[in-house]
């Protein structure tokens, strides 16, 4: 039997840790987090309320960064990217979908999501986007129009 190869590796977290001053008192986040995600696995994250999952996610999306440890996307280094990189990764190698929307409260729905190619120097339509057909989808799990993720699930009980 030939062993199937495994797509490249996205996303590591070596040895993460994050850390937070509370009171006075030094809470750590993140303790020596590995994570390693391959190309094309779907994840959830999962745990209590202050078990450190947007912690994660901060640190996933270049928003924040470790204290120490390494995160790796594609082999690159995020942490060590200089501020305008990290904000040229968020706009091209990123997407967030806020618990709260953070919309620009002048603008559409349609222009907030233009915004990144907005920063691109993208000149947009003012019409409206085309719209998707989803009547030719089938909801047959066997259907060859449809690939199933696989889905792991990370759970978060303080990563410790």
């Amino acid at each position: 039997m030939t062993q199937q190869a495994r797509p490249r590796l996205r996303i590591a977290l070596t040895e993460v840790v994050r850390m937070y001053q509370v009171g006075g008192q030094a809470v750590r986040a993140l303790d020596g987090v590995d994570l390693f995600l391959d190309c094309g696995q779907f994840v959830s994250i999962v745990g209590p309320s202050g078990a450190g999952k947007s912690t994660l996610l901060h640190l996933l999306g270049a928003l924040d960064s470790p204290d120490s440890g390494s995160i790796t996307f594609d082999g690159q280094e995020i942490a060590r990217l200089g501020d305008d990189q990290q904000s040229e990764f968020r706009r091209h190698r990123v997407g967030f979908i806020f618990q709260f929307f953070n919309l620009l409260p002048t603008m559409s729905a349609w222009e907030n999501v233009a915004v990144p190619k907005l920063l691109d120097g993208v000149k947009l339509s003012r019409r409206s986007p085309t719209r998707c057909d989803c009547s030719t989808w089938s909801a047959s799990p066997t259907a060859p129009s449809i690939r199933r993720p696989s889905c792991r699930v990370v759970r978060c009980n303080g990563w410790r």
